[in-house]
């Protein structure tokens, strides 16, 4: 006989996770806990989708008042049997028929705010415990740094929640962390230069988003590791010191060169 699983201690939790109404270390430990359970995964995946479309709801005015309009015509009708429970009850009622008409609207709203909230959710549970998001087997793991990358550019861009904001947080950590002496981002590879061009933007604009902040040394050094490799025609190649540029490497050097330039890293104008 199938003996029935006894409830997850931590029911309930997801939704205050996705409100934001946990304290960081509470916050933390349910995400130690989330990573081993499935049931609470789903339910936070349910309600981080939930709070994402309510973040959404457009900050307006109704176009017309019904409340006031049906109480008149009701008042109208006495003999109808609404009246018999009194005015409070026919508001409420009213209150019923607008909350009703404001779901119908909901629905039929633009399912891309769906999809975003979904995204997010993703990002968040991707992620993996140390900051990191990474590709599939050992083929991927160089290019680590530039996945989380591309994870952090878009938490960063994603309407913002605190799990989002936390996520984005922890990301920026681990790049800093994995980085060398003398700024690189990742191990040093044929790809490399990936790494280095897509992590050291993502760091930077992270950065931007804490306005008042001291730059970190690290994003100065990612910054000058990319103007020291630059090669003689102006472009990056595959690898360090390659003599051959390579157009979407090159590019992902120029988008963090402008991004250190517009925060005033003077070293950045002449590579530019």
């Amino acid at each position: 006989m199938k003996t029935p699983q006894s409830p997850c201690p931590e029911k309930g939790t997801p939704l205050a996770y996705a409100q934001g109404a946990l304290k960081p270390e509470a916050a933390a430990a349910f995400e130690r806990h989330a990573a081993a359970c499935a049931a609470c995964q789903e339910e936070s995946r349910t309600d981080a989708a939930l709070m994402a479309r309510l973040k959404e709801w457009p900050d307006r005015a109704p176009a017309r008042d019904l409340v006031g309009p049906l109480l008149n015509q009701l008042a109208r009708k006495p003999a109808s049997p609404w009246l018999r429970f009194g005015p409070a009850a026919c508001a409420a009622a009213a209150v019923l028929l607008l909350l009703a008409g404001g779901f119908e609207w909901w629905n039929r709203q633009d399912p891309r705010r769906l999809a975003i909230g979904q995204a997010s959710q993703w990002l968040v549970t991707a992620q993996r415990p140390d900051g990191s998001w990474a590709g599939a087997g050992k083929a991927g793991e160089p290019y680590d740094p530039a996945l989380t990358g591309l994870g952090l550019l878009a938490a960063l861009d994603l309407p913002q929640q605190t799990a989002l904001r936390a996520a984005a947080d922890k990301a920026a950590g681990w790049l800093m962390r994995n980085q060398s002496a003398e700024g690189r981002l990742g191990p040093v590879f044929s790809g490399s230069p990936y790494n280095q061009g897509i992590a050291t933007l993502a760091l930077l604009k992270w950065c931007s988003g804490n306005p008042g902040a001291p730059l970190p040394p690290g994003a100065e050094r990612a910054v000058r590791l990319i103007v020291d490799s630059q090669h003689g025609s102006g472009g990056w190649g595959y690898g360090e010191g390659d003599p051959t540029p390579n157009v979407s490497v090159t590019i992902w050097q120029l988008q963090a060169l402008r991004q250190a330039e517009t925060m005033g890293l003077a070293e950045a104008t002449p590579a530019l």
